[in-house]
């Protein structure tokens, strides 16, 4: 079984972790989409920023809005660390928790495994209190270690980023 890669946190260092993932480099990014938050935030916003606002355009233009169970695959253009990026619509902001958690996971597992993904990203947006985040943290990796696609070799344990500050979806 691939060992799940220590997740990266944002806001408590955006630069360190921009940082970090510009030194590394993913087949696919799998991001969580809401579709009450705009602008974009983490990852989703420092891609966007990366592809000269192609993510906003996507957004803008309706091709994409985020509704809950949408799925969009489109291929990075010049961010070089991702090749592909798939958006997930994951509904109203007010709707995020465990249960909508859990479900995005199974769909971005399931998706990052058809596409036959190479190393991925995985931004996952919190919702917890901060008195929560270490039996949260066990949670998602045991919950990425344990899933099928995983264990069976059928997807790399994809690097997690986590974002946004508890309870705060206009945070990075």
């Amino acid at each position: 079984m691939e060992a799940v890669p220590t997740p990266l946190e944002l806001p408590s260092s955006p630069a360190e972790a921009f940082a970090s993932l510009d030194a590394m480099r993913f087949d696919v990014a799998l991001l969580p989409i809401f579709e009450d938050v705009r602008p974009l935030r983490g990852v989703a916003a420092f891609l966007d920023w990366r592809e000269r606002e192609w993510l906003s355009r996507i957004l803008l233009d309706r091709s994409f809005a985020g509704a809950q169970e949408t799925t969009l695959l489109t291929p990075a253009r010049r961010s070089g660390y991702v090749q592909r990026v798939v958006l997930f619509g994951v509904g109203p902001w007010s709707d995020w928790g465990e249960r909508a958690c859990g479900r995005f996971l199974d769909r971005a597992l399931e998706v990052g495994a058809e596409l036959g993904a190479g190393p991925s990203l995985l931004e996952l947006p919190r919702y917890w209190s901060p008195s929560e985040r270490e039996a949260r943290l066990l949670w998602l990796c045991a919950y990425v270690s344990d899933s099928a696609l995983v264990r069976e070799g059928r997807l790399h344990a994809p690097q997690v980023v986590l974002s946004g500050p508890c309870g705060d979806p206009t945070g990075i």
